[in-house]
């Protein structure tokens, strides 16, 4: 089972092969976000494809608007 890094956290990620499922599990709307993996920025039509390994380490960040 993968042990993966999602902001600074380790998650255990059972069952989880791509970004993108990762995403739909932590229900996290696609929308107006950044995930970057490994220090790479990744393109949001490579969310699904991308499959993850034991040790990855990813940032997902939330552009918010205010003013």
């Amino acid at each position: 089972m993968p042990r993966l890094t999602v902001n600074g956290e380790i998650h255990e990620a059972t069952g989880i092969a791509t970004v993108g499922e990762l995403l739909d599990v932590m229900l996290i709307d696609r929308g107006q976000l950044v995930v970057e993996i490994n220090g790479e920025v990744l393109q949001p039509e490579k969310y699904d494809a991308t499959t993850l390994a034991d040790g990855d380490e990813l940032e997902l960040v939330r552009f918010v608007g205010g003013g």
